[in-house]
Protein backbone atom coordinates (compact mmCIF):
# COMPACT_ATOMS: atom_id res chain seq x y z
CA UNK A 1 0.00 0.00 0.00
CA UNK A 2 1.24 3.56 -0.55
CA UNK A 3 3.06 5.13 2.06
CA UNK A 4 1.29 8.43 1.57
CA UNK A 5 -2.44 7.53 2.22
CA UNK A 6 -1.49 6.07 5.81
CA UNK A 7 -1.22 9.60 7.46
CA UNK A 8 -4.46 10.75 5.94
CA UNK A 9 -5.99 7.93 8.01
CA UNK A 10 -6.49 8.40 12.23
CA UNK A 11 -4.88 5.18 13.08
CA UNK A 12 -3.12 4.56 10.12
CA UNK A 13 -2.42 1.04 8.15
CA UNK A 14 -4.05 -0.59 10.90
CA UNK A 15 -7.33 1.02 10.63
CA UNK A 16 -7.17 0.48 6.76
CA UNK A 17 -6.93 -3.23 7.33
CA UNK A 18 -9.76 -2.94 9.48
CA UNK A 19 -12.16 -1.37 7.27
CA UNK A 20 -11.24 -4.14 4.68
CA UNK A 21 -11.50 -6.85 6.65
CA UNK A 22 -15.18 -5.77 8.39
CA UNK A 23 -16.35 -5.01 4.63
CA UNK A 24 -15.30 -8.73 3.60
CA UNK A 25 -17.03 -10.18 6.93
CA UNK A 26 -20.43 -7.58 6.73
CA UNK A 27 -20.20 -7.07 2.43
CA UNK A 28 -22.57 -9.84 1.65
CA UNK A 29 -24.93 -9.23 4.71
CA UNK A 30 -25.50 -5.71 4.11
CA UNK A 31 -25.78 -6.18 0.33
CA UNK A 32 -28.50 -8.89 1.34
CA UNK A 33 -30.10 -6.38 3.49
CA UNK A 34 -30.54 -3.39 0.90
CA UNK A 35 -32.12 -6.36 -1.62
CA UNK A 36 -34.15 -7.10 0.78
CA UNK A 37 -35.76 -3.55 2.03
CA UNK A 38 -35.92 -2.25 -1.98
CA UNK A 39 -37.44 -5.59 -2.94
CA UNK A 40 -39.89 -4.41 0.03
CA UNK A 41 -40.51 -0.80 -1.02
CA UNK A 42 -41.14 -1.97 -5.21
CA UNK A 43 -43.63 -4.33 -4.13
CA UNK A 44 -45.11 -2.25 -0.82
CA UNK A 45 -45.04 0.95 -3.35
CA UNK A 46 -43.83 1.10 -6.83
CA UNK A 47 -46.06 -2.18 -7.76
CA UNK A 48 -49.16 -0.03 -7.20
CA UNK A 49 -48.15 3.11 -9.24
CA UNK A 50 -46.88 1.29 -11.86
CA UNK A 51 -50.42 -1.26 -12.40
CA UNK A 52 -52.16 2.64 -12.12
CA UNK A 53 -49.53 3.76 -15.02
CA UNK A 54 -49.81 0.43 -17.21
CA UNK A 55 -53.32 0.94 -17.10
CA UNK A 56 -53.45 4.49 -18.49
CA UNK A 57 -51.01 3.76 -21.34
CA UNK A 58 -51.91 1.28 -24.46
CA UNK A 59 -49.27 -0.32 -25.94
CA UNK A 60 -49.29 -1.90 -29.41
CA UNK A 61 -46.29 -3.08 -31.93
CA UNK A 62 -46.83 -4.72 -35.12
CA UNK A 63 -43.65 -6.21 -34.95
CA UNK A 64 -43.46 -10.05 -34.08
CA UNK A 65 -39.83 -9.16 -32.23
CA UNK A 66 -42.09 -7.35 -29.71
CA UNK A 67 -44.83 -9.41 -29.14
CA UNK A 68 -43.75 -11.28 -25.86
CA UNK A 69 -43.11 -7.57 -24.45
CA UNK A 70 -46.63 -6.89 -25.61
CA UNK A 71 -48.27 -10.16 -24.32
CA UNK A 72 -46.45 -9.57 -21.09
CA UNK A 73 -47.49 -6.49 -20.13
CA UNK A 74 -51.44 -7.63 -21.13
CA UNK A 75 -51.08 -10.18 -18.28
CA UNK A 76 -49.89 -7.59 -16.12
CA UNK A 77 -52.99 -5.62 -16.72
CA UNK A 78 -54.88 -8.52 -16.05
Amino acid sequence: MSGGLFPAVSGGEATLRELVHEFKTRGPVYRRTVQTTLKASYTDHYRRGLIKLLDMLEFRSSNHAHRPVIEALALVAR
